[in-house]
């Protein structure tokens, strides 16, 4: 990270002071992205560096204000520990899921917009996931919909930090639709399956060794499932779900582009729109 004469830096800190002046990345980029904002969040300048031969620049003028963050994505992966500046642009309501889901950053993951919505928009910085899924490249996740047969949910588990919560949705499924929508509960009832699929990954993704799906958002709609087909309610034989798998599973085909392992350094500046970036 990057603060332009930044007011306090702690012993342990990763920050790195700069003074008014012109700042050049060092090394080769690929598929580089950049950008200057005010500290509402307007770009001020922004511009991508795709091949190993450019390089991003920017200058530090003397009492600017405002706050600069710049994304570079090189070889690498990416964490939801990385997105922590994006993500508390959205919490300071400055930054709708529109706003949000064109990003540069988050458009070079390549992710199908509901999965974007549910897995980075709405829990991106959840402690909960952020401790269960915080070491995935996610890059390294490709995403398909779908269609599983409902046994296949019977004690399928959720993240540690979550275990025994799908469970309780169990126990009373009836209640947990209807302190929903009236249309889920028509849609469970004509349908026999949830509205809306939800996200599951490929256990390989945490472990290797490891075999199976894990529930990653949804975990009340698992539970009324199960508790449903444990009641004898109306339920469908298949049901609608994203998965995430390796990108190394045989017969998933993936474009050049998102086979490419990605990282993004973020650069903050707290007195000038210009930072230094690291190629």
């Amino acid at each position: 990270m990057v603060k332009a004469n930044p007011k306090e830096r702690g012993i342990d800190s990763d920050v790195q002071g700069i003074g008014p002046g012109s700042y050049r990345t060092t090394g080769d980029l690929a598929d580089c992205y950049w950008e200057r904002t005010t500290k509402s969040g307007q770009i001020i300048d922004n511009n991508f560096a795709m091949s190993a031969q450019l390089r991003a620049s920017g200058t530090v003028e003397p009492d600017q204000e405002g706050t600069s963050q710049g994304i570079c994505c090189t070889p690498g992966g990416v964490k939801l520990s990385d997105l922590s500046s994006l993500m508390a642009r959205r919490d300071d309501g400055g930054l709708s899921y529109d706003s949000f889901r064109v990003d540069p950053a988050l458009t070079l993951l390549q992710w199908p917009d509901d999965v974007l919505k549910q897995f980075l928009f709405d829990h991106g910085d959840n402690a909960a996931f952020v401790y269960g899924y915080g070491g995935i490249d996610l890059f390294e996740i490709t995403w398909r919909l779908e269609t599983i047969p409902a046994p296949d949910f019977k004690g399928m588990p959720t993240g540690a930090s979550d275990a025994g919560c799908i469970e309780g949705f169990v126990e009373n499924p009836v209640h947990w639709v209807t302190v929903r929508t009236a249309e889920v509960g028509r849609h469970w009832e004509e349908h026999g399956t949830w509205m809306r699929p939800p996200i599951l990954i490929d256990r390989r993704l945490l472990d290797p060794s490891d075999r199976g799906l894990q529930v990653v958002e949804g975990r009340t709609r698992v539970g009324v499932l199960r508790g449903r087909i444990r009641e004898g309610l109306h339920v469908a034989s298949h049901h609608q779900a994203w998965v995430g798998h390796p990108t190394t599973v045989p017969g998933v085909l993936l474009s050049a582009a998102k086979r490419r392992r990605h990282s993004w350094l973020y650069a903050r500046s707290s007195a000038g729109p210009a930072r230094r970036l690291r190629g």
